[in-house]
């Protein structure tokens, strides 16, 4: 766990000088993070099986990712490794998960400031 003077020093960082020293915070950053490296591995993991001719990972595998919170890692790997780009529910509908993704996000850390 961190302590007070660490979280504190994040908070100040971030200039959110009312937000409360919690781990709740830490937790929603964290979260965010870690499903957008998922997003980002699972959607490269699945250009290199196409390219090998391998059983591909399903697309509701890949859209459910992105609405769980990593669009943002599904968009990189998708620009990086040119995969999906040209189908319509991958170019459209991923960034338009990573805009709720971003209001979620700053949801969730304005209830946090605000309580």
């Amino acid at each position: 766990m961190l302590s007070t003077e660490t979280w504190l020093s994040i908070r100040d960082f971030l200039g959110l000088p009312h937000l409360r020293a919690t781990h709740t915070f830490f937790i929603y950053i964290l979260y965010f993070v870690l499903i957008n490296i998922i997003g980002y591995f699972v959607m490269k993991v699945d250009k290199q099986r196409a390219r090998a001719g391998k059983t591909r990972i399903p697309e509701n595998v890949l859209f459910s990712i992105s609405i769980l919170g990593g669009s943002a890692g599904t968009i990189i790997a998708m620009r990086r490794s040119r995969h999906k780009k040209k189908k319509r529910s991958f170019s459209v509908g991923i960034p338009i998960m990573l805009v709720f993704n971003v209001i979620l996000l700053a949801f969730l850390i304005y209830m946090l400031y605000m309580s």
